[in-house]
């Protein structure tokens, strides 16, 4: 499936990025606060490089509503703290999903642990969740059988005025 780009958003093919093109503009920012208890996949007398790949999509997950985010690197730790706020620019529906996806940092190709999906709508401004991850990687976390974690809060959603073609900005 390709992807095409539509100034700060993504749609599959046309039929779609007249649905995205058509959301409210605005400003989305959720922080990003902590993981704990990441699976190891960097082996022995070592430990992940954790960061978040972090996306807002449609219900079905099929499209990005907006550019996804990255974090940044917290190296060599099963229990990262990032403390990142990342923004989209755009008024998200109840429906939509925030995808934080977690992987670990690597020379040649990045493993994949994990992820959690939340529906936008079911978020509170201001108050941060935990959500156990979806684990991918094979390896398990490294106090099994508790999960590992991660903890995220919406912390703001701005509508703006659509601005009609040839008005001012």
């Amino acid at each position: 499936m390709a992807i095409h780009k539509m100034g700060e958003l993504f749609a599959a093919d046309a039929f779609d990025k007249e649905v995205l093109v058509s959301r409210c503009p605005g400003n989305t920012t959720f922080e990003i606060i902590a993981g704990a208890n990441m699976p190891n996949t960097d082996g022995p007398g070592d430990a992940s490089d954790c960061y978040c790949k972090v996306s807002l999509v449609t219900k079905t997950g099929e499209f990005n509503v907006a550019l996804p985010v990255t974090t940044s690197v917290c190296r060599d730790t099963l229990e990262p703290v990032w403390h990142a706020f990342v923004s989209f620019p755009v008024t998200p529906e109840n429906s939509d999903r925030i995808k934080i996806e977690i992987l670990d940092k690597d020379y040649y190709k990045d493993d994949y642990i994990g992820f959690v999906r939340e529906a936008v709508g079911l978020l509170s401004p201001g108050s941060s969740v935990t959500r156990d991850l979806t684990l991918v990687t094979k390896v398990k976390p490294p106090r099994d059988p508790l999960p590992a974690t991660l903890t995220f809060r919406l912390v703001s959603i701005a509508k703006y005025p659509a601005v009609s073609p040839g008005g001012a900005a």
